[in-house]
């Protein structure tokens, strides 16, 4: 009967493993400038004018 409940945790474990490596993933890719195509003209517009 023990065994089970010790599988269990090792899925939820694994699963919040992966879950939490996917969030570093796309923080680092947000940071990193991947979701960043402006050129540098819109930037230097965005950083004058606003949004």
């Amino acid at each position: 009967m023990f065994k089970p409940k010790i599988k269990i945790l090792n899925i939820y474990v694994i699963l919040f493993i992966f879950l939490i490596s996917v969030l570093i993933w796309q923080i680092l890719k947000i940071t990193g400038g991947e979701y960043n195509n402006l050129s540098v003209e819109e930037r230097n517009y965005l950083k004058n004018k606003g949004k």
